[in-house]
Order: structure tokens, then C-alpha cells, then sequence
């Protein structure tokens, strides 16, 4: 049995990777990004990519949790920072629920 999980950068980001698991999951999250620059991509330094800003509303709950958990919606607001690097993708993000939790990210790769 694959169980669902919860919590970690842009999905409850102000919850820890993995920390809900359960069966039937619900999550929904509504991202916004714009460019505000440039960065060098590459050690040759003509390869170019955009550095952006981003925010993210997020909620999710699972129905039949595992474990001692929350129960009913999750939510959580994320504010995050990133761009190409010679790494891939990098992003630094902070997410905070309305109950108190924050969690801090330095993602190298896809989120």
C-alpha cells in the first residue's frame, strides 16, 4: 500500500517533508512568480537565467491520516526566492501556517 504524503516545498511548505502520511489526500495550491532579474547560468557567463520571486497559497488534508497528525484543511503560505544556476534549478523559500509552523528551504533541483 503507497501511502500519501504531505508537507515539504510547495506542497505544505510549512510543515516538514513527509510529516503527514494517509490515504485519500486533497491538496490545491495557487502559485504566483515574477522575474526580477537575471543571473549568470553557466562558467562561460553568456548563458543567462531568470532569477524570480514567488508566492504560494497552499492547502491540503488527508482524510484518513497515519499516525498522530492534524485533522480537516491544512494551510500554509510560502514566500520563495530562485533561478537557474550551474546546479539546475535553485530556490530559497520560508513557509508558515497559520497555527505557527515554519519551515525553511534551500532546494538545489526541481521542487
Amino acid at each position: 500500500m503507497d501511502l500519501a504524503r504531505l508537507g515539504g516545498f510547495l506542497n505544505l511548505s510549512a510543515y516538514a517533508p513527509g510529516q503527514f502520511l494517509g490515504d485519500d489526500l486533497s491538496y490545491a495550491h495557487v502559485r504566483a512568480e515574477r522575474i526580477i532579474g537575471r543571473l549568470p547560468l553557466g562558467l562561460r557567463g553568456d548563458l543567462r537565467g531568470d532569477m524570480r520571486v514567488g508566492l504560494a497559497l497552499e492547502a491540503g488534508r488527508i482524510r484518513q491520516p497515519i499516525g498522530l497528525t492534524k485533522n480537516g484543511w491544512l494551510d500554509s503560505v510560502t514566500v520563495h526566492l530562485g533561478g537557474e544556476t550551474p546546479l539546475g534549478p535553485a530556490f530559497v523559500g520560508l513557509g508558515r501556517a497559520p497555527d505557527g509552523s515554519v519551515n525553511a528551504y534551500l532546494v538545489i533541483g526541481t521542487p
